[in-house]
């Protein structure tokens, strides 16, 4: 349910590889579902087909952010597991909500996090857990957008708590947590580019950053 999130057609790709699995339909109010459908050989059915469907088991959640926790907990409601991207609702009150319903209706949910199943991750756990690197009191962590990416209207969404911050760096956040334990504080750096002088033709702009430490 929900198919505008940028991750939405390559999850589909890959269940479509798996032997064993049946896709059984897509919804989004968005006109973009036609050709997404299309494109990718589902069948556009509407939510309640979707949740009322007992052939349907698990419900993969790829709206925009402000709609992934309603998604997500009419699907946990409907008995369904659930496979909700990043970041799972707009701040910490959607996803608390997907925590009480979770609880409530003892359902599978899960937020995909692909990190953390990333063979660089999984060494780190393994190095870390050996004690070879003793107590581990801080982490820095560092990614970037795709060029432009952080001023698109995905990283923009009306009610985002933090845009290419909450969106992108969150994958920052829950690697730290898989060092020891959740941090008390994460003190981000946004380094910023302008240019020293506007670049003549054919020369190469020269930029000048700086870097704004922000806390959590």
């Amino acid at each position: 349910m929900g198919i505008t999130h940028p991750h939405a057609s390559g999850r589909v790709k890959a269940f479509q590889r798996m032997s064993g699995v049946r896709l059984l339909g897509a919804h989004d109010e968005s006109p973009l579902l036609r050709p997404f459908v299309d494109a990718l050989g589902l069948e556009p059915r509407s939510k309640d087909e979707i949740l009322t469907d007992a052939d349907v088991h698990a419900v993969l959640v790829h709206p925009k952010s402000h709609a992934m926790a309603d998604f997500a907990i009419e699907a946990l409601e409907a008995g369904k597991a659930v496979l909700c991207e990043k970041p799972a609702g707009r701040g910490s009150a959607d996803t608390a909500r997907i925590v009480a319903a979770v609880n409530r209706t003892d359902g599978l949910f899960q937020v995909g996090y692909c990190w953390r199943f990333a063979p660089s991750i999984v060494k780190m756990q393994e190095v870390l857990a050996s004690g070879r690197l003793g107590k581990v009191l801080q982490v820095r962590a560092h990614a970037g957008c795709s060029h432009n990416e952080a001023a698109t209207a995905h990283m923009n969404q009306p009610g985002d708590i933090g845009g290419a911050m909450f969106v992108i760096a969150c994958h920052l956040t829950i690697a730290s947590c898989f060092t020891s334990a959740c941090p008390m504080q994460s003190t981000p750096e946004l380094p910023s580019f302008r240019w020293r002088s506007a670049p003549s033709p054919g020369k190469t702009p020269v930029a000048r950053s700086s870097t704004t430490p922000t806390s959590w």
